[in-house]
């Protein structure tokens, strides 16, 4: 869903979430707008693979904890694994 720019009045697509308003039409039936992607967005459809390349690794604070032979492979084991809550 995208942030909608159109009062609930107008848009019968919208959902109100907290205050702000979501339309679940892509592109927009009003002004057949496809919505900005957002940086949030583009993290949440990547692959564990490209992740990998751009995080930091998980253990940088402790640089004699990780002995794998590359920060990308050791960040993919980390993002594969259970999430600790």
């Amino acid at each position: 869903m995208s942030v909608c720019k159109y009062p609930e009045s107008i848009c019968p697509h919208m959902t109100v979430v907290k205050g702000k308003s979501y339309c679940g039409a892509t592109p927009c039936q009003l002004t057949g707008e496809l919505p900005k992607r957002t940086n949030a967005g583009k993290i949440r459809d990547m692959k564990d693979e490209e992740l990998a390349e751009i995080i930091m690794c998980p253990f940088d604070t402790e640089p004699t904890v990780c002995n794998k032979d590359g920060c990308i492979q050791c960040c993919l084991e980390w993002l594969q694994r259970p999430a600790e809550d």
